[in-house]
């Protein structure tokens, strides 16, 4: 069974799932009026692009050393720099390890506040790309958890849209970091003194 997850996780790694172009952004698609997800956008043609649809904000989930994000910031795109376990460019040790990582609660904590910060859609205040390397994997745990945070959507709805969106559930710290992300509970409104016996 270890050696099929391990497979499995490497074959993840290597981006197996199909890679389409949209004005040069990978994996392009639109998944509120305010925000789509990609892969790493690598050309000024893909920002310029992201920029014309009107992206003001940047969240990268991958590391510097699979794509820059410095041609966002040449086009007035506001870059917020969040890398998450596994990297495309590790070795395979390292390839084997990500497989099992959990991303840092802290990170995934800073995710949720400004997927709830994309959930808000303020008119003017301009759109969002979420994007990791391929597209697929982080770029899938983020906006499966927007789904959740911003759409009101069920964990199993919006884990069903991250799998048809090319997510590998056999990165298993990736899978577990979803599984376990919850919603806080609202708190109980007190009751009035008039419902009081």
């Amino acid at each position: 069974m270890i050696p099929r997850i391990v497979a499995a996780g490497l074959l993840a790694q290597l981006g197996c799932s199909t890679t389409s172009y949209n004005h040069g952004v990978p994996n392009l698609h639109q998944v509120r009026p305010n925000a789509w997800r990609s892969g790493q956008p690598m050309t000024a043609e893909a920002w310029k692009y992201l920029a014309s649809l009107g992206v003001k904000y940047d969240l990268k989930l991958d590391f510097d050393d699979e794509g820059s994000d410095d041609l966002a910031a040449a086009q007035g795109i506001t870059v917020f720099y969040l890398p998450i376990e596994p990297s495309t460019q590790a070795g395979l040790v390292d390839s084997v390890v990500d497989v099992f990582a959990v991303p840092d609660p802290a990170k995934i904590a800073q995710i949720r506040a400004l997927l709830a910060k994309i959930g808000e859609d303020r008119l003017g205040d301009g759109g969002w790309i979420i994007h990791c390397k391929n597209g697929h994997d982080r770029t899938g745990l983020a906006v499966g958890m927007l789904r959740m945070v911003a759409d009101g959507w069920d964990k199993h709805h919006a884990f069903s849209e991250m799998l048809d969106m090319g997510y590998h559930p056999e990165l298993i710290g990736l899978d577990r970091a979803f599984h376990d992300f919850t919603l806080p509970t609202p708190d109980p409104q007190p009751s009035s003194a008039k419902d009081a016996p």
